[in-house]
Order: C-alpha cells, then sequence, then structure tokens
C-alpha cells in the first residue's frame, strides 16, 4: 500500500541500525547506550503479551530486581525518576491497532520517557545527565528463542509490518513512530 512505502522509505533513508541486548547485564541495552553517551535512545522491548516495563523499571530507582544474583553495583541507571513514575509512564504509551488476523502480537506500543543519569561506576555513568528514551514495545509471548519454533518469528515480524503499514495506524506512525528514527 502507499502507506507501507512511505513508511519503508523513511527508515531506509535514516541512520538506523539494530543492536543486540546485553543479557545479565541491562538487557534492554539503555545503560550501554546512554555509557557511550547517548542523550536520546530509541529501545525495541519485547514484555510479552502486555505493555509493562519490568526491565526498564530496574534502571531506575525504586525498580525490581529482574535476575536475582545481580551486583547491586549494575543498577539504578538513572536517578530519578522513581520507578513507580516509569511504570506510570509505560501505562499511558500509545498503542496501535493491530492488523487483522494478528496472532502472535499482542499489543505495539509507543512512547517516551525522561531520565536523570545517576553515577554508575559500573557502566561508565556520570550523573546528572538528561536523557530521553523512546519506547517501542512490540508484545508477544515469544520469547528470545528459547523451545521456541523459529517459524513463528517471521510471523510475527509480518504482523508487525502490516500493524505499521495499516492505513488506519498512518497518522500515528508518522508522527509519534517516525520521529524516533529522525524523520
Amino acid at each position: 500500500s502507499r502507506v507501507d512505502g512511505l513508511v519503508m522509505s523513511q527508515l531506509a533513508g535514516t541512520a538506523f541500525h539494530a543492536l543486540i541486548d546485553g543479557g545479565y547485564t541491562d538487557g534492554t541495552g539503555i545503560a550501554q547506550a546512554v555509557s557511550s553517551g547517548a542523550s536520546e535512545v530509541v529501545v525495541v522491548l519485547n514484555s510479552f503479551s502486555i505493555n509493562q516495563a519490568e526491565y526498564v523499571l530496574q534502571l531506575f530507582p525504586g525498580g525490581p530486581i529482574v535476575k536475582p544474583g545481580v551486583p547491586k553495583e549494575l543498577f539504578p541507571v538513572f536517578q530519578s525518576p522513581n520507578a513507580s513514575v516509569i511504570e506510570a509512564a509505560f501505562a499511558e504509551f500509545q498503542t496501535l491497532k493491530l492488523a487483522s488476523g494478528s496472532r502472535l502480537l499482542k499489543v505495539l506500543a509507543i512512547g517516551t520517557i525522561e531520565g536523570t543519569t545517576a553515577e554508575n561506576k559500573f557502566f561508565g555513568i556520570a550523573g546528572g545527565s538528561r536523557v530521553t528514551i523512546n519506547v517501542i514495545n512490540i508484545c508477544s509471548e515469544l520469547s528470545i528463542g528459547w523451545f521456541a519454533n523459529f517459524d513463528n518469528y517471521g510471523q510475527l515480524v509480518q504482523e508487525v509490518a502490516l500493524t505499521v503499514s495499516d492505513p488506519v495506524n498512518r497518522d500515528m506512525v508518522l508522527t509519534k513512530l517516525m520521529p524516533f528514527f529522525g524523520s
């Protein structure tokens, strides 16, 4: 469709590239990006079938311990706001209307949160810097691959592409999502 071509052309014209997560440190990659000097981050998450902030919350004061045994020096990465504010922000994220027939994609949410860094020696982050975090939460029950049918990942990508290119989502994609990529 016309919207599909427009969105994909705009994305292709940006400096967009994918990164892998940090596993047993910060699985979102946010801390690593901030430690390299980023003041604005685009993060693509999968919080399973609902738009929840668990792995982002651990970066903020008052956040949960997501992985037992992780050294206390890893977190928090931000001194403010409190994790409860981040959780409330996630609840207010805008969601795209899922493409007809989507079975793996449960929610596609987008939003922005702001934080101020904490001094964090593990990641080499100085305190007091403002960071904008643009979140794309592609919610699916697919995991990172443990005991998964890998054909499902192709199906999920198709459902995301159909959702993003659906004309009903055009305004939100063009005004909220695409600006994350410098458009």
